[in-house]
């Protein structure tokens, strides 16, 4: 099982991010963009392959994949303890995550 790590982080001028790489699996792709309500992350891994997802901002928000919130999603396995709330295992496929920000947070 070949697991890839997956974790942005937003910053200072960088509002957004898009990078894509071959793997012996096939295509990974990630995509995040930070607007001031919310942040916004696509993935899409290979077949035969998980990721580690871990969000900023998922510990102070609602954090949903396809509009539905994490924890109804089948096939997302949340990790990580209280400190790592926005931290979740997935399996192939393509994901949509987003989590809502407080106003004025960064």
């Amino acid at each position: 099982y070949y697991l890839i790590e997956i974790a942005p982080r937003p910053g200072g001028r960088i509002s957004w991010a898009e990078v894509e790489q071959q793997t012996a699996r096939g295509r990974v792709r990630t995509r995040w963009l930070d607007a001031d309500d919310e942040f916004t992350l696509e993935v899409t891994v290979p077949p035969n392959t998980g990721a580690r997802i871990r969000l900023p901002f998922g510990e102070r928000g609602p954090v949903t994949e396809g509009g539905r919130p994490v924890a109804d999603v089948e096939g997302i396995l949340r990790r990580g303890s209280r400190n790592e709330a926005g931290s979740f295992e997935v399996g192939s496929g393509s994901y949509t995550f987003r989590v809502g920000k407080t106003p004025g947070e960064e």
